[in-house]
């Protein structure tokens, strides 16, 4: 609630935050970013031990 409202809360479980590494930084997710970047406002965080 600090930095705004959000209309919606995405949560994604990865074994280790070397594979969330790797999905975000894989040519799919980066060719994902190129379509929503002017469309979507969207904050993305990796969390380890929740």
């Amino acid at each position: 609630m600090e930095n705004g409202h959000f209309e919606r809360t995405v949560l994604v479980e990865f074994p280790n935050m070397e594979a969330a590494t790797e999905v975000y930084q894989s040519k799919e997710y980066q060719a994902a970013l190129k379509i929503i970047e002017s469309n979507a406002d969207r904050v993305f965080v990796i969390v380890e031990g929740l």
